[in-house]
């Protein structure tokens, strides 16, 4: 999967990771912002456990492309 993000992510384009539970979106989110720290790329969360707030920055940050 890494491989697959990193190939999007390279030809300028975006990577979305669907999980069917909220335990493995955290996982997942773990493991790419560890693995990503450095790039200055941005990891997001949607489901049902995120604040308002924090969805809210999220959405925004996905329509302003960043």
């Amino acid at each position: 999967m890494r491989v697959a993000v990193s190939a999007a992510l390279a030809s300028g384009g975006y990577a979305v990771i669907i999980a069917p539970t909220r335990d493995l979106v955290r996982q997942h989110v773990t493991y790419f912002t560890e693995r990503l720290e450095d790039t200055g790329l941005v990891i997001g969360q949607l489901h049902a456990g995120v604040s308002p707030g924090e969805r809210k920055s999220v959405m925004a940050g996905i329509e302003a492309g960043t």
